[in-house]
């Protein structure tokens, strides 16, 4: 019997043809779902977070480094109202700096700016700029010989430093007696050797 010629030329051109266009659709499709981002599991975010440090974390909106600007969150100039203004959104966690090289306000206004915030239901936190102790240096820009606090005795140093303490700790009991709790960080950016002159020694000395 004889069987009618076929042109494998003919055949097996399509053939391959549309086997290479298989195989092309399905490695498109799998780089394509690679490259795809993954969908964030918002559990798996918080957990992350959580791990890059010991202790407890605080998330959301903050408005913070009420430095030289007005502790009342009512003033234009306070961090809290600018965040409001911009966002519509009050932030739950307000900080007021107490700078005592600057003293750019007086402790009554510091203290009644964390009062205000705590009575509108933000979490208060206080902060605290030393001046630096030892006589006759910036506090910005020296390098302050901390030993002289720790010896027995008075000497001027030691007397700079505890009267700001006295005075911080004043302040701190007014806010307590208030029955207001606050996030307090008595040397703030402990990193900073650059400005601050409780870590140009190195953050050990705060």
């Amino acid at each position: 019997m004889n069987f009618p010629k076929t042109n494998m030329k003919n055949t097996q051109g399509p053939v391959y043809y549309k086997l290479f266009n298989v195989f092309l659709i399905c490695g498109l499709l799998l780089i394509s779902t690679s490259l795809q981002p993954k969908q964030n599991n918002k559990e798996e975010i918080i957990s992350y977070l959580k791990s890059l440090g010991n202790g407890s974390y605080l998330f959301g909106q903050v408005a913070t480094w009420v430095h030289d600007e007005n502790p009342d969150m009512d003033d234009e100039s306070n961090w809290l109202n600018k965040v409001y203004k911009h966002t519509g959104l009050m932030p739950k966690y307000g900080v007021i700096t107490y700078d005592f090289t600057d003293d750019p306000f007086s402790d009554e206004e510091w203290n009644q700016g964390v009062k205000k915030m705590y009575e509108r239901g933000l979490i208060p936190g206080v902060y605290n700029i030393f001046d630096i102790p030892e006589e006759g240096k910036n506090a910005f820009r020296e390098v302050c010989d901390i030993d002289p606090i720790f010896e027995s005795g008075s000497n001027p140093t030691k007397s700079n430093f505890y009267a700001q303490m006295d005075r911080m700790a004043a302040n701190l009991k007014w806010l307590s007696d208030q029955g207001i709790p606050v996030i307090y960080t008595p040397f703030v950016e402990q990193d900073d050797n650059n400005s601050k002159w409780h870590a140009k020694d190195g953050k050990e000395n705060a």
